[in-house]
């Protein structure tokens, strides 16, 4: 009476809602009990609600493994140990426990602990000495300096033009114009190349086989994208444990067979859980190393992070180019050797750190993007900025990154190179097709500057004969070239030699080159052809036996009289054509192609530091009508709106073109630019002042039994808590540290451990302890040339 039948009805409708949810009374007979009287108990709930009645045949089995203790690998009981909570795993799809954080946990969290050490007995405050050789074979041109480490400077640099044919060329070329005496007393050498970065882009390397441990039913083959390929016996859980063991004698059989049918010359191996517990990865290694002599790659050894297909598809791009980079390196070593120089060989990796030339036979991959890692390295060390955007404008392209609190920002999920993603720590770089030795053309009466590169015709001229023949040819065929001027591009004669298996019309290609420079629109009708575009180039230019000039932003330079090294009249005279094409002036026409690269360089920066911001795909700025309108605004075009962008760190150049190209840049950017000293070769100058940084990690989580496991060690070894397991995690990555500090030739240094702990929350808000990750890391010098800090 009190609150009235309305409400009456509704409490009593809800607590009977839940009877429409059901169709069916079942009893399980499980043969245990009375059963009559539980089957009765379901026929009157069925005719009660309307229900279907079924009976089901019942079993008493997981009780009884329950209470004898028998369920310990079966996975259908969940034991909750004291403080521990339930969980959703969603890993395993499953329900786990874990321990809430006032569960006894008695080691914090997010700390950092220092331990110094040192090797052969060497005081641990160790100081640089003597003078380094660094070098940088860059895609266009190879930098050397001399670096004196105890004074920090620069002694001496020099240039040359990379080829690309023999990278050793380049390099030799390099060191011959350094000042005589200046590679004396040399204590360590350290190399940056993009030749790993290359070799995956263009697909070249040795042949792989690829051995897989995956777990049941879940992969397939063909979804590693890689032939031949094998799946071996042999099964580790995500967590670690061993559900299955390796089955080498099968692994060495495949190895055996590929090597037989496919001319397999390495192998890549990859298990799934050799994140957490690699051993079996490292048993497989072991044997075929042993009874084939082939290299061979484990995942786990360039990653710790998950995703077993990208782990195994890292390992075979490593695999593959092991030979081109030993080769690269045995090369520069008796380049060296040749000129008197013994010291050891460093080699800088894609995070801008240095690993020994032994470590770089092995694990090659890790060098891609390795030049651009040198550069901002060298842009942190020559400007001592903690904070800054670094451009370095190189022939080709310009590649931009960021210095935050004085660290290389790096791509932690790994860098993507060519169509490869992979899982390498690299630096976090974006690329735009812009640079000295851009090609300048005119299509469908519109100006574009790159993205593909041209030899300068002002360097062309300065460095062979005959290139006023093909420039004279152009000039009296303009017409041809009204519409556009791809035709017009020269082709010359490297200083290869040529290739045996070069077809008639190849060969007969050569041969005109060999005369003297042509046109495409000349050399097709040399050659015999109806068209230019029936040319066949292809071979030829990926062989280094021709190459591309023409018109460039370093000719442009040549004929304002700002940058003079090489033929400032052939470069003038290739102004004065093309402009006369576009039917303006050279000056206006030099304008427009400067400013064409100054607001391309600039939306590039402005997107490189909107990158994460934004959900969804990076290309969509590019694409949105309202961005491009926007950018368009800030870049001074249109009436009614105007915007600023003001960077809040400086811009920093580097590259010879970079004084030429960025300071309308910053001006645009509302920021400073700085230049260093030595910009020109910071590639090479942040090869030699890196240093050796070794980073491991383990991770340590609870089990369902109330044990904690170490994963990431051979074996995931179990504690009974997380004191007795946490001293063996910081045991275990401090002698890996160590063991590959000694390596890659460091001299010594402090290994910081640091701990941290993830955490989440139940429903009920009670904080959750899901894992603890302790990481070490060593920052040393080399060994070359460190030394005690004692005198």
């Amino acid at each position: 009476r009190k609150y009235g039948r309305e409400n009456a009805e509704a409490i009593a409708e809800f607590y009977g809602s839940w009877v429409e949810n059901y169709e069916r009374a079942a009893f399980i007979d499980t043969g245990a009990g009375d059963s009559a009287r539980c089957r009765e108990c379901a026929c009157a709930m069925a005719d009660e609600f309307g229900w279907k009645y079924e009976r089901l045949e019942g079993s008493l089995e997981l009780l009884e493994k329950l209470l004898v203790g028998e369920t310990e690998d079966e996975g259908e009981v969940t034991i909750v140990p004291p403080g521990y909570v339930t969980y959703y795993d969603p890993v395993e799809s499953a329900i786990s426990a874990r321990p809430a954080t006032e569960a006894g946990l008695q080691e914090d969290g997010d700390e950092e602990r220092e331990k110094t050490f040192s090797f052969a007995g060497k005081d641990s405050s160790l100081r640089a000495e003597g003078k380094g050789l660094g070098i940088d074979a860059g895609g266009t041109y190879t930098d050397a300096v001399i670096y004196d480490f105890k004074d920090g400077k620069v002694l001496a640099d020099s240039k040359s033009l990379t080829t690309k044919w023999d990278f050793c060329r380049g390099i030799k070329g390099a060191l011959d114009e350094l000042p005589a005496g200046s590679l004396e007393d040399i204590k360590l050498t350290a190399v940056s190349t993009t030749l790993a970065t290359n070799a995956i882009v263009e697909g070249h390397g040795q042949k792989v086989g690829l051995l897989v441990m995956p777990p049941p039913g879940i992969y397939e083959l063909s979804e590693f994208g890689h032939q031949p390929a094998a799946a071996v016996k042999g099964k580790i859980s995500i967590d670690g444990r061993e559900i299955e063991p390796v089955d080498e004698k099968g692994a060495l059989e495949a190895a055996r067979r590929m090597m037989e049918e496919a001319d397999v010359r390495a192998f890549a191996v990859s298990g799934y859980g050799a994140a957490a517990n690699p051993g079996h990865e490292l048993a497989i290694k072991k044997l075929i190393e042993k009874q084939t002599g082939c290299d061979v790659t484990c995942g786990h050894e360039l990653s710790e992070m998950l995703n077993f297909k990208t782990r195994a598809r890292t390992a075979v791009l490593n695999a593959r180019i092991i030979p081109r980079l030993r080769s690269f390196l045995n090369a520069v070593r008796e380049v060296l050797a040749d000129i008197g120089v013994s010291a050891p060989l460093m080699v800088v990796k894609g995070d801008g750190t240095l690993v020994s030339e032994a470590t770089a036979h092995k694990f090659p991959v890790e060098t891609i993007l390795s030049g651009p890692a040198a550069s901002v390295a060298g842009a942190r060390h020559l400007t001592d900025f903690e904070d800054a955007t670094v451009i370095d404008v190189g022939g080709t392209t310009s590649d931009i990154a960021v210095l935050k609190d004085g660290r290389v920002a790096v791509s932690e999920e790994g860098t993507h190179v060519g169509r490869w993603q992979t899982h390498v720590r690299a630096v976090d770089m974006r690329t735009v097709g812009v640079g000295g030795d851009s090609s300048i053309a005119r299509r469908d009466g519109a100006l574009e500057v790159g993205p593909s590169r041209a030899v300068p015709l002002s360097w062309t001229a300065a460095n062979s004969t005959g290139l006023s023949g093909a420039i004279e040819y152009l000039e009296g065929n303009s017409d041809e070239f009204s519409a556009s001027t791809t035709g017009a591009a020269i082709l010359f004669r490297t200083e290869r030699e040529n290739m045996e298996e070069c077809d008639e019309v190849e060969r007969r290609i050569l041969d005109i080159l060999a005369e003297r420079p042509h046109s495409l629109h000349e050399l097709a009708r040399r050659a015999g052809l109806h068209h230019w575009t029936l040319l066949p180039l292809d071979r030829l230019e990926n062989s280094f036996l021709i190459a591309r000039c023409g018109l460039t932003p370093t000719d442009l330079l040549h004929a304002r009289g700002e940058f003079t090294r090489w033929d400032v009249e052939t470069a003038r005279r290739g102004a004065e054509w093309f402009s006369q094409l576009c039917r303006i002036g050279v000056e206006e026409m030099t304008d427009r192609v400067f400013e064409i690269a100054f607001r391309r360089l600039a939306g590039q920066v402005l997107l490189k530091h909107l990158e994460g911001s934004i959900e969804g795909p990076e290309q969509q700025i590019e694409d949105c009508q309202v961005c491009l309108a926007l950018m368009d605004r800030w870049m001074g075009d249109g009436d009614g709106l105007s915007l600023n962008v003001e960077l809040e760190a400086p811009l920093v150049g580097l590259g010879a073109p970079a004084k030429y190209f960025l300071p309308p840049v910053s001006r645009l950017l509302g920021t400073e630019f700085e230049m260093p000293d030595c910009a020109h070769v910071a590639n090479a100058v942040g090869a030699i002042t890196s240093r050796i940084v070794i980073t491991e990690s383990v991770r340590i989580l609870p089990n369902v039994k109330g044990e904690f496991v170490v994963e990431g060690i051979p074996g995931a070894p179990l504690f009974p808590d997380m004191e007795s397991a946490q001293e063996h995690a910081e045991d275990a990555v401090q002698e890996l540290v160590k063991r590959k500090g000694r390596e890659n030739g460091a001299a010594g240094g402090t290994v910081h451990i640091h701990t941290n702990d993830r955490l989440s929350s139940t429903s009920e808000g009670a904080e959750l302890f899901l894992e603890r990750t302790v990481t070490a890391t060593l920052t040393s010098l080399p060994g070359g040339v460190g030394s005690g800090g004692k005198d």
